[in-house]
């Protein structure tokens, strides 16, 4: 089941180097949000299209390897590529729940032609993306107040 938050992310290679379209952040404790990777102008020939790479290729499932600023390394399972196009990363509530889990993080997808691990698989170039840290920590502590929001006519 899809996750209810969803960003959408275009990430173009060029050589050694990938960079997204747009800069993605994320707060110590968000979850339950997949980013979906479109992967364009790839120097590996997977077709003669300059588009998403992922259209025309022989590539139908992909890993994800996450670096976090702690050390900590992480692969996610193989999963297939979706219907169109796009590679899906879930982040869940364990991903960024610890101090130690703010900063910039790496992540490299590699791209599989089948399940077989033996088959053909290519890596592209990194990208990286922050994690932040909120104002404070959520839970009711000591001098928080909880308001509750009510909309006129309520």
């Amino acid at each position: 089941m899809p996750s209810l938050i969803r960003k959408n992310l275009t990430i173009t290679i060029d050589g050694n180097k990938a960079t997204l379209d747009e800069p993605l952040y994320i707060y110590q404790g968000d979850r339950n949000i997949d980013v979906y990777f479109a992967i364009v102008d790839s120097k590996f020939k997977f077709s003669e299209n300059r588009g998403n790479i992922l259209v025309d290729s022989t590539a139908k499932y992909s890993t994800i390897k996450i670096m976090k600023p702690n050390g900590v390394k992480l692969l996610t399972e193989r999963q297939e590529i979706t219907e169109d196009n796009q590679i899906i990363f879930t982040i869940n509530s364990e991903f960024a729940d610890e101090a130690t889990e703010i900063g910039t993080y790496k992540l490299q997808i590699q791209l599989w032609s089948s399940e077989d691990t033996n088959q053909g698989r290519v890596t592209i170039p990194h990208v990286e993306f922050e994690v932040l840290e909120a104002i404070f920590e959520d839970g009711l502590e000591e001098g928080i107040v909880t308001l509750s929001c009510k909309r006129d006519g309520e």
